[in-house]
């Protein structure tokens, strides 16, 4: 998306939209997408990603539909999407971009559901946790890769894993550091690794005052 390519600060924010997680319960009790959207667009976030999924992360299609119509930013529909349906179903909810866990997905089922979004306009964030999974991201021909610093199968959190990772991925693909982050010097780390942009959400969604733990988080 132009908007991580060409981000408000040195480093791209994708910001995140969630209620819960598995790893840290419950973040915003009476979450209002909207007016989280409009905070993040004052903050000079580049990219809202909004949950759908509803069981684990408290998520719904109502909070994409809610947040797209009350900011202009492009937003990423977050979900464990694996069939055509859903990714025909998120451009119709107006997703400029999805995401595509590569261990959720074999790979040609990752293959057929990345070039099927491609084709329909949106945008495609393939998250990888492990070096295979990288490999497999390039493999497929991702332009846009997001490291998850979250160890799906222990909620064990380490930006470690970015700093190892990112640089695998080089100049073949903007890379995107997702998870963890909660300080500017957090941000700061995945900046030195190489990434391109950072996925916060729990930091942001967690906080009284969202616009200003934005400003605090990433700096400025």
């Amino acid at each position: 998306m132009d908007a991580l390519t060409n981000p408000h600060r040195p480093i791209a924010l994708i910001a995140e939209i969630k209620a819960k997680s598995p790893s840290a319960g419950q973040i915003r009790e009476h979450l209002d997408p909207a007016e989280i959207a409009r905070q993040y667009e004052l903050a000079q976030a580049d990219c809202l990603s909004v949950l759908t999924d509803g069981p684990h992360f408290g998520g719904s299609k109502e909070n994409l539909l809610k947040a797209r119509a009350a900011c202009s930013l492009p937003v990423l529909r977050k979900d464990f999407i694996v069939d055509d349906y859903q990714v025909l179903e998120s451009r119709a909810m107006g997703a400029d971009a999805i995401l595509l866990i590569v261990a959720a997905l074999p790979e040609i089922e990752l293959v057929r559901l990345h070039g099927l979004a491609r084709s329909m306009g949106m945008a495609v964030l393939v998250e990888a946790h492990t070096d295979e999974e990288v490999e497999a991201a390039l493999r497929i021909g991702a332009s846009l890769i997001g490291i998850n610093n979250r160890d799906l199968s222990t909620f064990h959190v380490d930006l470690a894993v970015s700093e190892r990772l990112v640089p695998r991925i080089g100049a073949l693909a903007l890379a995107i550091s997702e998870s963890g982050f909660q300080t500017h010097q957090d941000v700061i780390r995945a900046a030195g690794a190489g990434a391109k942009g950072v996925l916060i959400g729990s930091a942001f969604c967690s906080s009284p005052d969202v616009r200003s733990k934005v400003i605090e988080v990433m700096g400025a």
